[in-house]
């Protein structure tokens, strides 16, 4: 059903007008979730993301990584660093950018076969003129595609050689064990003594306190203290920052009670330790079983928010409700009125499904209606794969068009905030 349908029973002229039509907008608030900028993302556009920092659409790599240099080729000659284009004008980039880092090497070797076995198909000589000429008008895609396959087997050899490093395996796990609400402060300790660079530390320590519900009494003043004796006195600015946005606190309880972000993993089933990350069932196989809070939030909307009041409760901010009317009302009387349908069963009703959307005869994604996710405050390459995983399924509603006004990772937040 159309929002701006004034309902004078006229036939739309143009169908494919119709179903390019916004149906419904989610807007998000970055601090509805905190946790997602600061868990390490593991799919291959967020590692890439983490580790050389995608800026508009382009990756600044050192030249000898993605074009190894010739035994004759003097350094001098060749630029120290490249700039590569990771858009959506690279088919193969497109294909492999969701998957996750156990996935993405298997399937660059399976384009690679795929390459070379083209390849095989231009050399052989029993071919007639005809074949000949269709075969050359492919050799300029193919060119395009053998370099960008050389390039991505680079990228993704970078990206393995880095997360099979010890200091890495070591940082996720303890991501991992802060997710599921476990203390890891002796392990802050160790990394601060070491001298853990600087941000990196941060994002743990601000990841025990969300998670946590604070940092203890007994453990805050000493972290602080030492945070700012071995990084300098600037760092105390730094950390009055995250104080002031929330992402660190004082838990001043004796006890140990369940924190909002224990409700809201509990509630919104933000664990899921058995995703297969190959072949992946849930929004969670971006991080190896954590799902992004605003991933979940957008599929509870879907169903509504009926038993999961307590979560609801627990995420910053107020959750409002707007059905837009023809004519429209203003904001005042708009949040009064009763919206009534679910999103899912909003769009089912748009479809013409009578209340319940296809799970699997329906047609493909172009075909749903379009939902409008807008992110106040930045969006993390996780949350756009999680989101993409969604939107590609059947059994989701809608095809969904994300709007943010930057994308940040855990360090760029960081950053931000010194």
């Amino acid at each position: 059903f159309d929002p701006y349908d004034e309902g004078d029973g006229k036939e739309k002229g143009n169908e494919e007008e119709e179903m390019s039509e916004i149906k419904a907008a989610i807007i998000l608030d970055r601090k509805v979730d905190l946790v997602t900028p600061l868990v390490t993302p593991l799919t291959y556009e967020g590692l890439l993301d983490d580790f050389l920092r995608i800026e508009a659409g382009i990756v600044k790599v050192e030249s000898d990584i993605v074009n190894p240099p010739e035994d004759e080729e003097s350094p001098e000659e060749r630029p120290r660093f490249t700039h590569l284009p990771l858009n959506d004008l690279d088919t193969l980039y497109v294909e492999v950018r969701d998957q996750h880092v156990e996935k993405f090497g298997s399937f660059l070797q399976e384009q690679a076969k795929a390459l070379q076995e083209s390849h095989a198909n231009f050399s052989d000589k029993n071919k007639d003129l005809t074949e000949i000429h269709q075969i050359v008008k492919q050799i300029p895609i193919f060119t395009q595609n053998v370099m960008s396959l050389k390039n991505h087997i680079h990228l993704a050899e970078l990206v393995k050689k880095t997360t099979e490093q010890t200091e890495f395996r070591q940082r996720w796990q303890t991501e991992r064990s802060m997710v599921e609400s476990e203390s890891c402060y002796e392990v802050i300790e160790d990394l601060i003594a070491s001298q853990y660079p600087g941000l990196r530390l941060l994002r743990l320590l601000c990841l025990q306190s969300l998670t946590s519900g604070g940092i203890k009494t007994n453990k805050y003043e000493f972290l602080k203290r030492e945070v700012v004796q071995t990084y300098g006195y600037e760092y105390l600015f730094v950390l009055q920052n995250l104080e002031k946005i929330g992402l660190l606190k004082e838990r001043k309880s004796m006890w140990d009670t369940t924190s909002p972000f224990g409700t809201l993993s509990k509630q919104l089933s933000l664990i899921q330790a058995d995703v297969n990350p190959c072949d992946p069932d849930d929004v969670s196989y971006v991080s190896s079983g954590y799902a992004p809070i605003s991933a979940r939030i957008i599929q509870t909307a879907m169903k509504g928010w009926s038993g999961k009041e307590e979560a609801l409760r627990e995420l910053p901010g107020r959750g409002i409700d707007v059905m837009q009317r023809s004519p429209p009302e203003d904001f005042a009387t708009a949040i009064k009125q009763k919206v009534g349908s679910t999103l899912g069963v909003w769009a089912a009703e748009g479809n013409g499904n009578n209340g319940s959307y296809s799970n699997g005869n329906g047609g493909g994604i172009d075909e749903k209606p379009v939902l409008l996710v807008y992110f106040v405050g930045g969006l993390t390459y996780a949350e756009i794969a999680s989101i993409r995983y969604l939107s590609r399924r059947k059994s989701f509603p809608y095809r969904v068009v994300c709007c943010t006004t930057n994308i940040i990772n855990g360090t760029s937040f960081m950053q931000s905030l010194k």
